[in-house]
């Protein structure tokens, strides 16, 4: 996702609730399997101003999370 003005709104709640996250131990340490669902969805019903699009919203975030996340292993 590029950082342009269109993508504000998605930058911010992103940044917000990137830490949320779902995790899984897996026998040595937890595993962060997925972002918190429902912690996007109430940042994305709060944010100020509302938003237009808030299923494309909330995919966006979902697919930067594990772009980032698939990026971190390599």
């Amino acid at each position: 996702m590029e950082l342009v003005a269109e993508n504000e709104a998605v930058a911010q709640i992103f940044l917000l609730v990137r830490g949320q996250q779902e995790v899984r131990w897996n026998g040595e340490r937890d595993i962060a399997v997925d972002i918190n669902h429902l912690a996007v969805w109430k940042a994305i019903e709060k944010y100020p101003g509302g938003i237009h699009d808030e299923w494309d919203t909330f995919n966006r975030i979902v697919n930067v999370w594990h772009k980032i996340m698939r990026n971190k292993d390599r």
